[in-house]
C-alpha cells in the first residue's frame, strides 16, 4: 500500500464496484474525466471493475482518505506497454465534497513514483478534458 500523510493507495478489488458504480454514474463526477457520459447498470460498472482489476497491463488503487478511512476516489495506470515502458494514467475523485482538497494531487504523486520507482516506467501521459 502507498500513502503519504493525506491518503493511501489501496489495490482494487472486485468488490469496488458498488461505490464506482454510484461514481460512474454522477455526471458531475464525470463530465471532468469522461468524454462519453452514458450511464451505467450495475452489471457493466461490475464487469468493468473486474477486468481492471485483473488486467496485467493495468494498475488500479482507489484512493483511501487516511483521517476518515473513506474511499474517495481511483487513481490508474492503464495500457501499461512494459516494453516501451510508457502507461497511461487515469483518475477520479468521486466524493465531491472531497474536490479541491488536495486529493488528486496526492494520488498523482504516488502512482508516478509507483510507475517511475517501482515500474521503472519512462512516460506517463494523461489526457485531460480542455475545462478541467
Amino acid at each position: 500500500m502507498f500513502e503519504n500523510e493525506i491518503i493511501q493507495l489501496r489495490k482494487l478489488a472486485a468488490s469496488d464496484y458498488t461505490i464506482y458504480h454510484d461514481w460512474q454514474n454522477d455526471m458531475e463526477v464525470m463530465k471532468s474525466t469522461n468524454l462519453h457520459l452514458d450511464l451505467h447498470t450495475l452489471e457493466e460498472t461490475k464487469q468493468f471493475v473486474t477486468t481492471i482489476a485483473s488486467q496485467s497491463n493495468a494498475k488500479a488503487y482507489m484512493i483511501v482518505h487516511k483521517r476518515t478511512e473513506r474511499l474517495v476516489g481511483i487513481v490508474s495506470l492503464i495500457n501499461i506497454d512494459y516494453k516501451n515502458r510508457s502507461a497511461e494514467c487515469i483518475i477520479d475523485i468521486g466524493a465531491k465534497d472531497m474536490w479541491k482538497k488536495g486529493i488528486g494531487s496526492s494520488a498523482i504523486f504516488l502512482i508516478l513514483e509507483l510507475a517511475f520507482l517501482e515500474l521503472n516506467l519512462h512516460r506517463v501521459y494523461l489526457m485531460p478534458t480542455d475545462y478541467n
